[in-house]
């Protein structure tokens, strides 16, 4: 029969010695296997649902700074395309004028094109600008910002909690 090594300090069975009582209490001064009353249970539960709401909390947080970060990032991306496209466009109706201005010194005077091409490019841009609100703004009389389905939604939940409060109040009174 072959026989454990003993600890040279304590004389026992390294390997089937058990630690000393103290070093079996957790942190929070419990011993493990050790059975647990009800209130002890359900106040670590408490604590512990606290604490994973708490965490549960933080990694949103932490995700909508990641997601705030990266809708600023292509804000700003925009903002500068937004910018080179306000650029090229005046530059195409710069290229635009300069066109019809040519065009009408062949019917008119070049002191006359000069004016008139411009005039007439700023005429038809508002007419165009003009067209497009007015169709705009006739398309938004007819919304409204109340969000009706919610708010019939709210309405059925608010006609359900009150069937159920009344069916409650009868059963507490017969």
């Amino acid at each position: 029969m072959s026989r454990s090594p003993l600890d040279p300090v304590k004389g026992t069975d390294r390997h089937h010695a058990l630690p000393p009582r103290e070093e079996m209490v957790t942190v929070d001064g419990t011993v493990p296997g050790a059975t647990a009353s009800v209130p002890d249970l359900l106040r670590r539960l408490s604590g512990e649902g606290s604490e994973l709401v708490r965490k549960e909390i933080e990694l949103a947080k932490a995700e909508m700074d990641e997601k705030l970060d990266a809708l600023k990032r292509s804000a700003a991306t925009m903002a500068a395309g937004g910018g080179l496209l306000l650029a090229g466009l005046l530059f195409a109706l710069w290229t635009l004028n300069t066109g019809v201005t040519a065009a009408l010194v062949q019917v008119v005077s070049a002191a006359v094109a000069v004016w008139l091409a411009p005039l007439l490019l700023a005429a038809v841009l508002l007419a165009i600008g003009w067209a497009l609100i007015s169709s705009a703004k006739k398309t938004m009389a007819h919304e409204t910002l109340t969000p009706e389905g919610s708010r019939e939604s709210l309405r059925r939940d608010l006609r359900w909690a009150e069937g159920k409060a009344k069916q409650a109040k009868e059963e507490v009174t017969q």
